[in-house]
């Protein structure tokens, strides 16, 4: 049967079956245009939900960054220049004076820094796993350095070799807090011993000599450095 049905010479009618067929074709019509508009606007909102979130972590790692580093300058400010250390910006704390730290070419810790160490970690562990911190915190790296020279080797054995001594350094200083300290668990899931050799060298202002293209000051050079690594990297993944 056509749309339209003939019931006399000059007229005729619409089947009710085919009027209710198109106004339902219509309605499907509209109401995909209307499905089509909410989840253009639905896009709209998570789009803009998502570039305030992204927007909003490195302010908060700014925030996080200028938090601790104001609470370990405040618990450690009569304490730096006993420690012959300083505290950066960049969530570092850097102890100098290799001669105080380590025997010249030995991994083992001296009696004066295992006593700063006995000093600094457990306030500094107390900052570190605070309730407001915590939660930002992926990992806190335990850097050894060394300067770029070992005696009279070559530059590639010096560095081979001082990679070896400068990882055993970073290792018998998380051996020692590990041994001592009541957060063994939290040590364990978030602390780490890396040795950098001559990777990152300093001058004379305790700069990397990398940016500021100055000679290397060997001293400098020869530190150990707790790191904190924030979490911030994967907090913008889980944004894309």
């Amino acid at each position: 049967m056509g749309l339209f049905k003939k019931t006399g010479k000059n007229s005729y009618w619409i089947a009710l079956s085919d009027i209710m067929t198109a106004l339902m074709l219509v309605f499907l019509l509209l109401f995909s245009l209307y499905m089509l508009k909410v989840n253009e606007n639905s896009n709209i909102i998570n789009l803009k939900e998502k570039l305030e979130k992204s927007q909003a972590i490195p302010k908060n790692y700014k925030d996080l960054r200028l938090k601790l580093t104001a609470m370990l300058k405040e618990e450690f400010k009569d304490d730096l220049s006993k420690f012959n250390a300083v505290i950066g910006d960049d969530l570092t704390i850097r102890f100098n004076k290799p001669e105080i730290l380590f025997k010249t070419g030995e991994a083992d810790l001296s009696k004066d820094f295992e006593k700063i160490l006995d000093n600094f970690f457990p306030r500094y562990i107390k900052i570190i796993t605070d309730k407001s911190i915590i939660s930002n915190i992926d990992e806190i790296r335990i850097e050894g350095h060394t300067s770029s020279v070992w005696n009279d080797a070559s530059k590639d054995d010096a560095y081979i070799k001082n990679m070896a001594l400068s990882s055993k350094r970073a290792q018998s200083v998380l051996e020692y807090i590990l041994r001592h300290s009541k957060e063994s668990n939290f040590l364990k899931e978030h602390f780490r011993a890396i040795g950098f050799a001559s990777a990152k060298t300093l001058d004379d202002n305790s700069n990397l000599t990398s940016k500021s293209g100055l000679k290397e000051n060997y001293l400098n050079s020869q530190r150990v450095e707790f790191r904190v690594i924030t979490n911030i990297e994967d907090k913008l993944k889980d944004q894309k």
